[in-house]
This record gives structure tokens, sequence and C-alpha cells, in this order.
């Protein structure tokens, strides 16, 4: 399977224009990721008593190590016994937020993924296809550059 299928196979059902939206401006990168994760956590049917513990993990994840992986993109995940299926939740900033990323450059998409225990390789799968499809500088800044939620998953999963 070419390159560019596989990652529409991989992303194609986690990457839906209702899952993104532009970020209102916040004070720090824990404001960001808990934005996402709570718009994620409902998504994913994680039952309201459950979504601080769920959150804390994804937070706990983030401090270990920064998911802002540079080239503009942020990944807060977590795989949690209390998210009953997997989910992705974009936010999207035209300024470009503080995230720590490993190129100390700002980010324009945060990319928030929650999905239940286990099934390591299926996660793993979803972070790389992730990065893979947006190692491209023109393909990067095309997506960066949607007008709305529609037009930037027709240009992430375009194959050309």
């Amino acid at each position: 399977m070419p390159a560019l299928e596989r990652l529409r196979t991989i992303l194609g059902g986690l990457l839906v224009p209702e899952g993104i939206s532009d970020l209102p401006l916040f004070s720090s990168k824990r404001e960001v990721v808990d934005h996402l994760g709570r718009l994620a956590a409902v998504a994913a049917g994680v039952r309201p008593e459950h979504e601080r513990a769920v959150l804390d993990a994804l937070w706990d994840r983030e401090a270990i190590l920064s998911t802002g992986i540079g080239l503009g993109i942020g990944v807060p995940h977590v795989r949690h016994a209390n998210v009953a299926r997997e989910v992705m939740r974009i936010g999207r900033s035209r300024a470009g937020l503080a995230f720590d990323s490993i190129d100390g450059k700002p980010v324009f998409a945060v990319f928030t993924i929650l999905m239940p225990s286990g099934n390591h390789r299926r996660h793993v799968e979803v972070l790389g296809a992730i990065a893979a499809s947006l190692r491209d500088t023109a393909r990067r800044e095309s997506v960066f550059a949607a007008g709305d939620p529609a037009e930037f998953v027709a240009r992430l999963l375009a194959t050309s």
C-alpha cells in the first residue's frame, strides 16, 4: 500500500472536521492540553466521574516529555482504562503556541489523542502517521493554512 494511502487508512476514522477547532487564547500549555483533553474525553465516552483521572494521565504523560515534536505539531496522547473508544481532537492556532517543542518553535496544530488501554501498536501507528503526514514542508504549510476544519482534513488526507 502506498505511503499516503496507508496514512489515510490509519487516520481516516480519527480525523473528522467536527473534531477540529480554533483554539482560544490560553495562558499556558496546561490549559491547552486540558481544553482539548476535555473535548476528547466527551467524544471518547469517558464518564464524567473519570474525566479528571484521564486528564491527569494526559498531563502526566506531557510532563514526562513534551509532545511538541517539532515542525509546528503537538501530540498530547494517553492510553487509559477509562477511555471507551479512540478519539482525536485537534486544536489550531494561527499565531502559534509555546509548547516546549523539541525544535523550540511554536505549535500551530495540537493533535490530542485518547485511546483505551492496550493496543500499543495502534497507538504508535497513529502517532507515526501524524508525524509522517506533516513531514513535508509544503504539505504542512498547506494544512496549517486551511480555512476551515473540512479543508484541514482534506489537505491532510490528500494523496498529492
